[in-house]
């Protein structure tokens, strides 16, 4: 598995990997904050999954509203936006599979 990106939440980081068959993966927990690669590598191997749509827009939206060391603006209006992206992206794929069944 090899580490493409993450983002951070305070003690909260998210992970976007690639596996060994070249799917995305996201993955989230909570870190000590220590030494970032060691954080890195704890929440790719023993963190819970998180859901792929969701990681696709929120990694998508993160590089317009962060500093650059990768932390979040920490105004309520730019967390507000990527969870409206989240929302209405995981309503439309709902809304797509439904429209199939």
């Amino acid at each position: 598995m090899k580490i493409l990106n993450v983002l951070w939440f305070n003690y909260v980081g998210i992970v976007q990997v690639e596996t060994e068959v070249g799917e995305i993966k996201y993955y989230i927990n909570q870190i000590d904050g220590w030494n970032e690669e060691d954080d890195k590598k704890k929440i790719a191997e023993w963190g819970s999954m998180f859901p792929k749509d969701a990681g696709d827009v929120l990694f998508r939206a993160a590089p317009f509203l962060m500093y650059e060391d990768k932390t979040f603006y920490g105004d309520k209006k730019s967390l507000d936006f990527i969870w409206k992206l989240i929302r209405d992206k995981d309503m439309n794929s709902h809304r797509r599979s439904a429209e199939f069944k």
